[in-house]
């Protein structure tokens, strides 16, 4: 059974070496294929994974709009869109910024969010800890 195995992969590679043109054809295919692939489920999974959030087809992301342009809401915007929400169960927001310096390889930024926002990413992060301390035992 072996010499049969060992016999018919010998011929494989001498007909693949034989006939480069064909080998190189087949070998770059199969890796587009497999990249486009990847890459095509890579997409699907970002879009389509569940948000790590209680409902999250119930969340809405807001802006301001200026000339057209997507801007980030202003503090005194957000505390009276806040005060005068009738739509929403509840309303946070988050902002971040760029220092516009860079240290080894890295942009710091400094990060704001609200009360809400943050109780929402440690209930995420709590979330992930059980996980994995699931996944591991």
């Amino acid at each position: 059974m072996r010499g049969y195995l060992r016999q018919d992969l010998t011929f494989s590679v001498r007909t693949l070496i034989k006939h480069l043109g064909f080998t190189i054809t087949a070998v770059l295919t199969l890796a587009l294929g497999i990249g486009a692939t990847t890459a095509m489920f890579s997409v699907v999974y970002a879009v389509f994974e569940p948000m790590p959030y209680p409902k999250p087809n119930q969340l809405v992301m807001v802006w301001s709009k200026i000339q057209g342009e997507r801007n980030s809401v202003s503090p005194g915007d957000y505390l009276e869109w806040k005060r005068r929400n009738t739509s929403f169960q509840d309303m946070n927001a988050w902002t971040q910024r760029s220092m516009g310096w860079v240290s080894e390889n890295r942009t710091p930024f400094l990060a704001a969010a609200t009360q809400g926002m943050v109780e929402a990413i440690a209930k995420d992060r709590d979330r992930q800890d059980k996980a994995k301390e699931k996944a591991a035992s």
